[in-house]
């Protein structure tokens, strides 16, 4: 058996320099028609001239066909302004970041969603129609209940600013998966991104002890929001199954270096190859039964193409039932994948991108 899906709308890339971007352009971007670039790098992404900078080096490595389309994102940082945003937009930008300070590239997150200039920034964006991305934890709180205290300031955020494009990043708990369901339904728009590894992971995969406090079991499991209880994962699951159209595929996918990984302070981040992606959804999907290859197509693609006002994309993967084995290292750099050494059923067999 065999299907061909469209193209994955790639909700999460985050890209970085020298080798590490090397390594993802030559493994990651061939498989996909639209890449989200993220901006929180080293030195992150927070006006036009870095935007653009950041996009010749990764055209440098991947030519200028222009295809994968490359979205292009700033870090809005809490010295970002409303001019920064403007321009940003104007050269291009696809949409604006932001992470919450004590979270993830710390000591530029945002503090203080109400302060006056952040607010200006989200107005110009809802003027513009840009599209907010949220990383959505609240600062200072558990890892396991960060993202549930960050929800009231997404809905002040929504209620003050009702038409803002809001998309919910890496949705972890059943709450926010509530949260995109209601708003949604109560006309804002506003969508959520899951992961494969979220509908895979619960806490004990990651952790050997909660409290009082986490502690590591597998470092390689170890992301940003963390996995959480069992009934989360199996929520994240049924949604990303059912296909709601509140929801869509995120990779959130983040190489970093095994040495790192498994150091005295990993950092958060799980690598998830496009290949393992696509088979192992393939897999999820067909379990489930019914019009599965459609559901996987509107999950994959087709749900933030029209949240976002894409035309259809023309590009096609070929995946077909043929078991395979996770490698446990990554042959370019030492990176350990995602489901290292696992068997997955489904594989990437071919594409294909009419112009």
């Amino acid at each position: 058996m065999e299907i061909w899906l469209p193209m994955f709308f790639e909700g999460h890339r985050h890209l970085r320099e020298g080798e590490m971007l090397k390594f993802v352009t030559s493994e990651d971007l061939p498989l996909f028609s639209r890449i989200v670039v993220m901006p929180n790098t080293k030195v992150p992404i927070t006006g036009a001239i870095q935007m653009i900078e950041y996009r010749r080096k990764i055209t440098d490595e991947i030519g200028t066909t222009g295809w994968p389309e490359l979205l292009l994102t700033v870090q809005i940082t809490p010295k970002t302004t409303a001019q920064d945003v403007a321009e940003a937009h104007l050269s291009g930008a696809f949409a604006g970041k932001a992470y919450p300070f004590g979270v993830t590239n710390s000591e530029f997150g945002i503090a203080d969603f109400t302060a006056p200039g952040f607010v200006d920034v989200l107005a110009t964006m809802q003027e513009l129609g840009m599209p907010f991305l949220s990383h959505c934890e609240a600062p200072g709180a558990d890892v396991f209940n960060s993202e549930r205290r960050f929800i009231p300031t997404l809905q002040q955020i929504i209620e003050s600013f009702p038409k803002l494009p809001v998309v919910f990043e890496h949705v972890s708990t059943r709450e926010g998966l509530e949260f995109v369901r209601r708003a949604s339904r109560g006309g804002h728009p506003v969508f959520g991104t899951l992961t494969l590894h979220h509908a895979i992971l619960c806490r004990d995969d990651v952790f050997s002890t909660c409290v009082p406090e986490p502690e590591l079991r597998n470092p390689h499991y170890f992301c940003k929001p963390v996995a959480n209880s069992p009934e989360d994962r199996d929520a994240i699951l049924e949604a990303m199954l059912s296909a709601e159209p509140y929801f869509g595929l995120g990779s959130d996918s983040a190489p970093h270096l095994g040495k790192y990984k498994e150091g005295p302070k990993p950092p958060p981040g799980i690598y998830v190859p496009p290949r393992l992606l696509c088979g192992k959804l393939a897999e999820l999907f067909q379990a489930a039964g019914g019009d599965w290859s459609a559901r996987l197509a509107a999950f994959a693609c087709r749900n933030a193409e029209e949240f976002h006002g894409f035309a259809p994309t023309n590009g096609r993967l070929k995946i077909i039932r043929r078991p395979w084995q996770v490698s446990t290292e990554t042959e370019r750099l030492p990176v350990v994948p995602f489901l290292a050494g696992e068997i997955v059923e489904w594989d990437v067999d071919g594409m294909m991108f009419e112009r």
